[in-house]
């Protein structure tokens, strides 16, 4: 199962060196506990297996048993079936075309990508407030959980099926960001020096704020001078998502 695992993971270039590091900000463990996962067979739990394949678009039910499909398409990331997808796409007065009509049953690659291009273009993602993001409930492991909130349409370009929304307050961003605008975090992405990103504390405070790692130590800077800087240990943080754009 392991090997499975990771060659599902090497398929997504996940591998070698700094790949631990990478799992733990796109699953919202520590790296320290994706190395013990991953060095024992034994200790790869099935919570932690989940994370890993929704953070990765990897077949669950493959890498347990080996049978089906290695990566799992877009469809079923979302939870969704085509036939949801054509009655979607029907309610909100978007043409289905005669190809998805007749063949939305069969498991053919250009229905795939047909419906998937029409699920990316209109799909919607949801609006995290400082007052949700800073309430546990609204979070399960790393990801905001999508139900009962506001909903905007998601960019095109963004693919990433735990995509969200954060709604900026205060000034500690002027002038990159001001208050009131909302801007859009990718969780596949890797975070680098100098990325902006939502961050969310252990101790439960949630920013948007530019990210630098210096010696081991997390840097939490602000654009506004008159804001201090935030200074945090990487096992503080329990997760850091990228900022891919803003509306």
């Amino acid at each position: 199962m392991l090997n499975r695992l990771l060659s599902a993971l090497e398929n997504k270039g996940i591998s070698g060196r700094g790949s631990a590091s990478k799992i733990a900000k796109a699953t919202g463990y520590s790296a320290a506990t994706v190395s013990v996962a991953f060095s024992d067979e034994q200790k790869l739990t099935d919570k932690f297996l989940r994370a890993v394949c929704v953070a990765y678009g990897i077949n669950e039910e493959w890498v347990k048993t080996g049978e089906g499909e290695m990566l799992k398409s877009l469809l079923d990331r979302l939870s969704v079936t085509a036939e949801e997808v054509i009655e979607r796409m029907r309610q909100m007065g978007i043409a289905v075309g005669p190809k998805i009509e007749a063949n939305h049953t069969k498991s053919t690659s250009d229905v795939q990508a047909d419906i998937t291009n029409i699920m990316l273009s209109h799909r919607t993602i949801p609006v995290i407030s400082y007052a949700q993001a800073g309430d546990a409930g609204f979070w399960e492991d790393a990801y905001p959980v999508g139900e009962g909130m506001e909903r905007i349409d998601c960019p095109a370009q963004i693919t990433d099926p735990n995509a969200f929304a954060f709604r900026v307050e205060g000034t500690s961003m002027v002038p990159r960001y001001y208050q009131g605008e909302t801007v859009i975090v990718d969780t596949s992405k890797e975070v680098i020096n100098n990325d902006d990103v939502v961050v969310k504390l252990k101790d439960g405070r949630v920013m948007v704020k530019r990210y630098r790692k210096t010696n081991g130590t997390v840097l939490l800077e602000s654009y506004n001078p008159s804001e201090d800087l935030i200074i945090a240990k990487p096992e503080e943080i329990r997760c850091c998502y990228k900022v891919v754009c803003r509306i």
